[in-house]
């Protein structure tokens, strides 16, 4: 089992998660999650980018022998498409807010 992999699709499934669907709560839990989100919000190709990375590394070490460590890769692709579901959201952002500043 790749740890390291496992660490890494971990922490960036959480902020994925978080960015997807906050806290909607005013405490302590939706400042968390606004840090934790942030990056991966804002910049969500980069976080692909570091998943295929690291999923490209197992891969060609070998790493991908045993069932958890297909399990951490199935997790990294279901990421991969809540990465492209919070870029999707902010191409559309990008016309909205187009059309709500002034000529």
């Amino acid at each position: 089992m790749p740890y390291g992999y496992l660490v890494t699709v971990a922490l960036i499934a959480l902020c994925t998660v978080l960015a997807l669907a906050p806290v909607r709560r005013t405490t302590i839990l939706s400042a968390a999650r606004f840090r934790f989100a942030l990056l991966i919000n804002e910049q969500p190709f980069l976080g692909f980018c570091v998943l295929a990375s690291s999923s490209l590394l197992a891969f060609a070490q070998g790493d991908l022998d045993s069932t958890g460590a297909w399990a951490v890769f199935g997790a990294a692709a279901l990421t991969s498409l809540g990465l492209a579901v919070i870029a999707w959201r902010g191409i559309k952002a990008r016309e909205v807010l187009d059309r709500a500043r002034p000529s």
